[in-house]
């Protein structure tokens, strides 16, 4: 991630993002005093936006915790329940959702298959100095 604070443009300051089970994206960039929008830290990609903008300048550490409960499916292979995540960014919950309404265009893995795994945890970043 490159260190840019005094972009406007967000695109052009640091950018990341966290997979959850390769099939959904959080993203993680520097959003710092930048109206909220689709492309702000704690989106989830492509689906929902949250209402409030809790970053903190560059180098001001910072707290981002989630919450994740994967999709349900059946025997049969069909969803049962929708998949769920909780964001909070510096102790404030910015993004609690009840469904993800669908995977990412990106994502990993699709359907109702397990989502590959790098280790032990379904958490995978965004590869480094990719934007989304």
């Amino acid at each position: 991630m490159h260190y840019a604070p005094d972009a406007v443009d967000i695109s052009y300051r640091a950018n990341s993002g966290v997979y959850l089970q390769g099939r959904y994206e959080i993203q993680i960039p520097d959003s710092f005093v930048t109206p909220m929008g689709r492309h702000n830290c704690g989106v989830l990609y492509a689906q929902v936006t949250p209402d409030i903008n809790m970053c903190y300048p560059a180098l001001t550490w910072q707290t981002f915790d989630m919450d994740f409960t994967a999709a349900r499916f059946g025997a049969d292979r069909r969803k049962t329940a929708n998949a769920r995540v909780t964001v909070r960014l510096n102790g404030v919950k910015i993004l609690d959702t009840s469904r993800s309404r669908a995977q990412r265009r990106a994502a990993l893995v699709r359907g109702p298959r397990p989502a590959p795994s790098p280790g032990p945890s379904p958490f995978r970043p965004t590869a480094p100095g990719r934007s989304s």
